[in-house]
Formats: C-alpha cells, structure tokens, sequence
C-alpha cells in the first residue's frame, strides 16, 4: 500500500476520484466529453483498473482548473490521510484570497439566458442584469463572473460537441486562446464558433464539417466571451 501512495498514478487517481465526487452528477460524463475518452474508461481509472495515459492526465487536470502537478500534489495529500478541503495548490497559497477550487466549485452564480442578437449588443455593464432583462437564468459554477450570461446552442453547425437546446456558459472577461469556443460579434448578432489563430491566420471554425471556417484574418470583429460550460438538462 505504501509503494501506490508513493505512486504519481495513484495520487491522481485519488484527487480523481475526490473531484468527481465533489462536482456532482453527470461530471464524468462532462470530463469523458471534454477530454474526449470514454466514460468507461474514466470508470476504469476509478476502479485501479488502469492508470491514468499521459496522453490524457493533462486533459483530465485541465477540466478541473488544475495542472497534472496539482492534480498528483492533491492526491498525495488524500493518501496521507489528510482532509481534501484543507489542501490549496501551491498557486492558491500564493494568493491567499483566492478561493480554492472546492470552495469555487460551491459557489452558485445566477446569469441571464439571452438570444443572439442580445449578445451581439451586448455590453460590459451592470445595467444588463437588472431584473427584467431576461426571462429565464440558469445557476452555474463555471464562472462568477458579474455580467456572464448564457445562450441556447441553435442550429448544428457545433456538433457534435454542442448540440441544438443546450444551454452553454459565456464569461466575457476570460481571454481567448487558440481552440477556445467564442461568441463573436458579426453584424447584429453574434456566431458561436471555435477561435483558431494558426500563424498569422485568425480563423472561426464550426465543429460540423458540413459547415465553411471563416477566414477573419485582417477583419475587425469583437469577441464577446469564452464559453466555459455548458449545461444538459432533461426537465424543463
């Protein structure tokens, strides 16, 4: 036993599984679509069946906020016995008023359900969320962001990541990167698409191949958040 705790393998799969377990139902489905890997292959993981690939442990850290260090660091910490709550990566200690990711994790932000021609006027202001704006919030955990908001996946052109109903989580102070999923302001509305910066090229790319990249290269547009999450929901 003391040869696994000693094990990096291991220690992952210890914050793994205490992370699961805190994010709630349909996380490792969420994790298994994020990262791309089975959900049984996830189940496996749990189970000491196999250890985690290095092709994935970066994927799967990144899911939660953390690096794979962080990752092994909080695993390391479960094994020897101590309390999950009390653990802060060495990123968090530096800043101490910085919550943790656990404490983040419980932390409920209610954000307006807007169309697409809302977000393209949208604006970095408080008076977008006076009660009234919208007719539907959702609560969500992805972000706490004052002015984040969220938006109804229309059309098939993101699939098969993102498919039609879904409601996706928009934080318009997050940077984006190569690979980030983007509102962009084009016109009067707004497109959801994938940003990809490949050289000097700017491209806006749908998931659905059926659909053409959008050469933005050298053309002014906005981009009005990055989308952190969605949300599945088979109730009203």
């Amino acid at each position: 036993m003391m040869e696994n705790q000693k094990d990096p393998k291991e220690m992952f799969r210890a914050a793994l599984l205490y992370l699961l377990s805190q994010g709630g139902r349909g996380t490792q489905m969420r994790l298994s679509r994020a990262v791309k890997i089975a959900s049984t292959y996830i189940t496996d993981i749990k189970g000491g069946k196999r250890p985690v690939s290095s092709r994935y442990a970066e994927g799967i850290a990144r899911f939660f906020e953390m690096t794979y260090e962080e990752m092994v660091g909080l695993g390391r910490w479960i094994l020897s016995g101590k309390d999950p709550e009390q653990w802060q990566s060495a990123h968090t200690r530096a800043i101490e008023t910085e919550p943790s990711f656990i404490q983040s994790m419980r932390e409920l932000n209610r954000v307006p359900v807007i169309s697409l021609v809302q977000a393209g006027t949208w604006q970095d202001v408080e008076d977008n969320f006076r009660q009234g704006y919208a007719e539907n919030w959702v609560d969500t955990t992805a972000t706490s962001h004052p002015n984040a908001f969220a938006l109804v996946v229309r059309g098939d052109s993101m699939e098969p990541l993102f498919l039609e109903g879904e409601t996706i989580i928009v934080d318009p102070g997050k940077d984006a990167i190569s690979g980030s999923y983007v509102i962009v302001k084009n016109g009067e509305m707004a497109t959801f698409k994938q940003l990809v910066i490949d050289g000097g090229g700017v491209f806006l790319k749908p998931l659905n191949n059926r659909y053409p990249i959008m050469d933005m290269t050298g053309v002014e547009f906005k981009i009005v958040g990055v989308v952190v999450a969605k949300e599945m929901r088979f109730y009203p």
